[in-house]
């Protein structure tokens, strides 16, 4: 929200059930991943532009991810959506796949995430390696690798718990509607931390960093194995610089300022 304000949008964040929502007229409303629809059907009524930010929703439950799976979704949402004008998704996979949920006039986009301004750079001088996320978003078997940590991303305190990792992770079952729909968020923190991160070939992610960062991944466990061994190895020298290097331009385009002006776009093809 800083962010936007900085740019002279006039924004607020309201709570589905704060009683201020009901007095927004003639505005764009941005339901961010959760919407009652009785709350939408008010806020139409008011002259509201209504957008969904659907973050993560279509990552959940993780299933093999088949044709058949999408028409489910699609029939599951699709009655709820009528209202949207228009909708902005996590990247352009989930945009392209989940179109059809919306009136055929609804105005779309895929956007990245931002940076928190809360992160930090790491502190790390040697290389150290972190899972930082819930542990439900990771399969198991990652966790185990030779040399993992794991920070919980509950509260306040795992911004400076963090700290000192100077090697991120984010692997996603390739197939898994988690691999297919969940947005960048640990790529853009490790862009914020200053740390290089070993990553499968998701869409978002691909769609953010070049694709020959040294440290992509497959997903099946070898692969991945080796390639934190690679980034193990290779710490501090020529490719862990490469990738820092790309990381920062990461760090650049998903700085809230950056990307606040993304949203001032859309917010204008609304219009």
């Amino acid at each position: 929200m800083d962010a936007l304000r900085a740019h002279g949008v006039d924004a607020e964040v309201v709570g589905l059930e704060d009683e201020s929502l009901r007095a927004i007229t003639d505005s764009v409303v941005v339901f961010v991943k959760f919407f009652d629809p009785a709350v939408l059907e008010r806020a139409k009524d008011n002259g509201n532009r209504l957008v969904w930010k659907t973050v993560d929703v279509f990552a959940h439950v993780d299933v093999e991810y088949r044709a058949t799976a999408v028409d489910m979704l699609i029939k599951r949402f699709r009655h709820r959506t009528r209202l949207f004008d228009g909708a902005i998704f996590p990247n352009r996979r989930a945009q392209k796949d989940f179109s059809l949920l919306f009136d055929r006039r609804a105005v779309h986009t895929a956007l990245s995430s931002h940076a928190d301004s809360r992160w930090k750079r790491n502190c790390a001088d040697e290389f150290s390696l972190a899972y930082i996320g819930l542990k439900m978003n990771v399969a198991e078997r990652f966790l185990e690798l030779d040399g993992m940590h794991y920070v919980e991303t509950k509260g306040e305190a795992f911004f400076e718990q963090a700290r000192p990792f100077s090697c991120h992770f984010s692997v996603r079952e390739e197939g898994s509607r988690s691999f297919f729909y969940k947005p960048n968020t640990k790529l853009v923190v490790a862009a914020a931390s200053g740390a290089n991160i070993v990553l499968s070939k998701d869409p978002a992610h691909l769609e953010t960093l070049d694709p020959d960062y040294p440290y992509f991944t497959d997903t099946d466990p070898n692969s991945v194995e080796q390639a934190v061994a690679f980034a193990r190895e290779t710490f501090g020298g020529r490719e862990w610089r490469e990738g820092l290097d790309m990381l920062a331009d990461v760090r650049d385009r998903t700085s809230p300022s950056r990307i606040a002006l993304g949203y001032i776009e859309y917010f204008r093809m609304l219009s």
